[in-house]
C-alpha cells in the first residue's frame, strides 16, 4: 500500500477525525438516558445479549465512572485495551504505509475465547437464580 505524502496524511487525518467524532459523540451523549443502538437481539428474543450495556459501559469508562461500567458489562474492560491496540496498531500501519494485519497465530485463540467466554457471561446473566444476573441491564 504505497502511497504519496499527501495520502498518507489525509488517511491519517481523516483516521483521527474520526476517531475524535466517535469519542466525541460517546463522551458527550448520555448513552445511560439515549439510546444510540437499539438491541435486535434483546427486542427479539427479551433476553440481553453479551454486548448489552456496552455502550453505557464505554460512556461510564471515558467519564471514569469505573464502577458503573463494570455494572452495565464487565467486558468492557477486556475489549477496551483490545480496541486501544487495535487503533494504535492501525494508525502505526496507516502511518507507515502498509496495511493493517492481525497476527493470526495469537488473535484467533484470543477471540475465540474471548467469544467463549461472552456467550457463558450472557448464559449466566439472563438467568434469574444466577449470580451473573446483578449484570441483567
Amino acid at each position: 500500500m504505497k502511497s504519496s505524502p499527501r495520502a498518507k496524511a489525509a488517511l491519517t487525518a481523516g483516521y483521527l477525525a474520526a476517531t475524535a467524532a466517535l469519542a466525541g459523540a460517546l463522551f458527550f451523549v448520555d448513552t445511560r438516558r439515549v439510546v444510540l443502538f437499539p438491541c435486535i437481539f434483546r427486542s427479539i428474543t427479551g433476553l440481553d445479549c453479551p454486548g448489552c450495556g456496552m455502550t453505557r459501559a464505554f460512556y461510564c469508562l471515558l467519564h471514569l465512572d469505573f464502577a458503573q461500567a463494570f455494572r452495565y458489562n464487565p467486558f468492557c474492560f477486556v475489549l477496551a485495551p483490545i480496541l486501544g491496540v487495535a487503533w494504535a496498531e492501525g494508525l502505526s500501519a496507516l502511518l507507515r504505509g502498509r496495511a493493517f494485519r492481525l497476527n493470526h497465530r495469537v488473535a484467533k485463540p484470543l477471540l475465540c475465547a474471548l467469544a467463549l467466554l461472552l456467550v457463558l457471561f450472557d448464559i449466566g446473566r439472563n438467568i434469574p437464580a444466577c449470580p451473573l444476573s446483578y449484570f441483567k441491564v
